[in-house]
């Protein structure tokens, strides 16, 4: 995936996000990034991981709440 792809997923992701008015604050940012960044199916653990290269404050607690929002809103399947 190029770049602009990568770019694109993800304001496409904050977008959404931003429709349903759901808070972005750091550490969900870092998640976004780092479910973009993933070239295939991952585990939280392995996501957390990613994001805490762009955000090292980001917990497991906040990886699984950001997962159920995802999947509550229907933009990932966990």
């Amino acid at each position: 995936m190029t770049d602009q792809a990568y770019a694109d997923k993800q304001q496409s992701l904050l977008d959404a996000l931003q429709a349903l008015a759901v808070s972005l604050t750091r550490s969900r940012r870092a998640l976004i990034r780092g479910l973009v960044e993933q070239a295939h199916a991952c585990d939280a653990v392995t996501l957390m991981q990613a994001a805490r290269r762009h955000h090292p404050a980001t917990s497991l607690g906040s990886t699984y709440r950001f997962l159920r929002l995802l999947e509550q809103h229907q933009l990932a399947m966990v």
